[in-house]
């Protein structure tokens, strides 16, 4: 079944399925070929529900809109397939469909909604940002690969290995590579710059560079993930939506990130992942579920993700640079990372709270009285107190009521590359029952700064139990020391009074691992490793590292006797 962008931009976008009694289902096989209008009516359960097919979506019938998505590329604008804006109490019941996005585009945008839920529903690019490549042999220092080119088009331009889309082109950086037969990333390849490339006189594609030598050595028959750096634009997009749930949805590839949220309150994803289609290694080609400046409740349960070229999840608050101080009540703010600018960071009436650059401590919460934007990166806000005497040009500062609680509970993350789970928030964090498998970065990061992703929110309640790790760690990322790696980035610890993270309970995992470390933290008070089971294994190179290392943490630390480790 094939139904393109201008009909189901009829029936949701505009809301034509909404209708005047609550609780009616419409079904999409009953619908014409421009749709049928139902007047819009009051709140209720209005649901959409579709015969299962196979729908397309094709990015010349896309509508544009101009909106700032945090943690991706920046364009004027985004052509987005679905643009579901201003719904109240709406499901989308795909029943088992698949949609599949066509072209440079956002597939489902959520804006200004309320209640809305998406279920049972498969998305798909038929163009992927992520190419994958297989390798067939080596010679001369070379390394030649080959590339199905229906799939994923390609030319090679002044020794290049150039990607086609449909509106642009982009050159290949980079690649993971992932082992043939298990799929799990190559143990010490970690992200494979990519240089020169050429076709011989069978056009056949030779890169110029032998990629035995990278880690233990990838082999014939292995595949690579192969992109540019761009990340344009998510799969789905959630922007300043309260109360939004995710039931049994996969997403199978994307164009940067599989979910995006920011600037909205409560969202479920339950169910479903974010896991490769058949017959691939790799599925979206940044982070599977983001979320960035949220309040209320972030949860994720019961979902599956594989092969994702960054995080399973990350949740973070965004702070911006002090760059002027106008006056004792008014501020000019800087975003600073050119992937987070645009969104809103503040509202009136809001409170915001200053973080010292160098040291990362936590000052005073003030209330927002006004916000002025003057830039996509500049903004001046006005507050109802005056500014602390001990604030100044280059600190930081972030809205302290838009930072999340936190469950991620019964996932399956496996098999990707930098982390498992990031949580950035002081609101209260469970980890739990997880399993985190072959992971190539660490299985768990703490993070925070405000020098370089300008991703704030320190952590004050975090548990973290009844996980399986498995194998993780087999390659070093961004701020990947352990398996468990708290790494706030403090410029001057020996300056810092306060800790940046604190309360981190570590009890009940199990960990089957070889000879790498288990905990790293720094700046870390009140943290305790407990009761957790540690199976060694030389599966894998050793470390020959201490297991637990800490940096500048709290006299209050509690960490369990180990078992004697296996060395290969």
């Amino acid at each position: 079944m094939k139904i393109f962008t201008k009909v189901l931009f009829c029936l949701l976008a505009l809301g034509f399925f909404a209708t005047a009694n609550a609780d009616q289902t419409v079904s999409a096989e009953n619908l014409g070929k421009h749709g049928v209008k139902v007047p819009r009516g009051p709140d209720g359960n209005k649901v959409l529900s579709l015969k299962k097919g196979v729908y397309h979506f094709y990015a010349s019938n896309a509508a544009v809109k101009k909106l700032y998505v945090s943690n991706h590329d920046q364009p004027v604008s985004h052509r987005v397939q679905l643009p579901l804006t201003g719904l109240k109490n709406y499901t989308l019941d795909g029943n088992g469909s698949t949609f599949v996005f066509h072209g440079d585009s956002l597939g489902i945008l959520l804006k200004d909604c309320d209640n809305v839920t998406l279920k049972n529903l498969t998305l798909d690019y038929a163009r992927p940002m992520v190419s994958e490549a297989k390798v067939i042999a080596f010679k001369d220092g070379k390394t030649q690969i080959e590339l199905d080119k229906k799939a994923f088009p390609y030319e090679v331009k002044n020794g290049r290995l150039v990607f086609i889309f449909d509106n642009c082109e982009r050159v290949c950086s980079t690649a993971i590579a992932f082992n043939g037969k298990t799929q799990e990333i190559v143990e010490g390849t970690s992200d494979i710059v990519i240089g020169g490339a050429e076709l011989d006189g069978n056009g056949a594609v030779w890169l110029k560079q032998d990629l035995r030598k990278n880690g233990v050595g990838v082999a014939v028959g292995d595949v690579l993930a192969m992109r540019s750096y761009d990340r344009p634009h998510p799969c789905i997009c959630v922007y300043n939506a309260d109360n939004v749930r995710f039931e049994n949805v996969v997403i199978h590839t994307s164009l940067g990130m599989g979910l995006l949220a920011q600037r909205s309150k409560n969202l479920t994803f339950s169910g479903g992942g974010v896991f490769p289609r058949e017959g691939a290694c790799s599925s979206t080609a940044a982070d599977a579920t983001h979320f960035s400046n949220m309040r209320g409740l972030v949860k994720v349960e019961n979902a599956k993700f594989v092969g994702m070229l960054d995080d399973a999840i990350n949740v973070h608050s965004t702070c911006l640079k002090i760059v002027e101080k106008i006056d004792d009540k008014r501020l000019k703010l800087q975003y600073m990372h050119p992937q987070a600018i645009g969104f809103e960071v503040f509202g009136a009436g809001e409170n915001l709270r200053f973080i010292k650059a160098k040291t990362l401590e936590n000052g005073e919460k003030v209330r927002v009285r006004s916000v002025e934007t003057l830039s996509p990166t500049q903004i001046v806000v006005t507050l109802e107190n005056p500014v602390p005497a001990d604030v100044v040009v280059g600190d930081a500062v972030e809205n302290a009521d838009y930072q999340p609680e936190v469950i991620f509970s019964g996932n399956y993350v496996a098999k990707n590359r930098a982390r498992g789970a990031l949580f950035t928030t002081p609101q209260k964090i469970i980890c739990e029952n997880n399993k985190f498998h072959n992971v190539a970065g660490s299985a768990i990061l703490l993070a925070g700064d405000a020098a370089g992703w300008y991703e704030s929110g320190a952590c004050e309640d975090v548990v973290i139990r009844k996980n399986e790790f498995v194998n993780n760690l087999t390659s070093r990322f961004q701020f990947t020391n352990a398996i468990i790696s708290i790494y706030p980035s403090v410029n001057d610890l020996d300056a810092q009074k306060q800790f940046y993270h604190r309360n981190i309970l570590i009890c009940d995992n199990v960990f089957k691992t070889f000879d790498v470390p288990l905990l790293f933290a720094i700046s870390t008070d009140n943290l305790k490793f407990e009761r957790n089971k540690i199976i060694y294994n030389t599966q894998y190179r050793a470390w020959n590292q201490e297991a637990f290392q800490l940096k500048h943490c709290g006299k209050n630390i509690k960490l369990q006797k180990l078992p004697k480790k296996k060395s290969k």
